[in-house]
């Protein structure tokens, strides 16, 4: 467990419930969730560096490689 949130996230507990990172970390992670018995997934990209759209764009791509791991 994590201690209450109230006060501000852990990195711990980020680290936990977010995926992050290359489109290769985050596709990892996906596919790591879907092996611990997860469904269903709640993918939402956020935008960094100067090319916003592109970096929206990997993030998709990352759900899209690790989509066949949560059949």
């Amino acid at each position: 467990g994590f201690p209450d949130a109230s006060a501000g996230l852990s990195r711990a507990l980020v680290e936990e419930l977010v995926a992050f990172g290359s489109e290769e970390a985050v596709a990892k992670r996906l596919a790591e969730l879907a092996g611990l018995g997860f469904g269903e997934v709640m993918a939402m990209p956020i935008a960094a560096g100067e090319n916003r759209q592109a970096s929206v764009q990997r993030a998709y791509a990352a759900v899209a490689r690790a989509a066949r791991f949560l059949a």
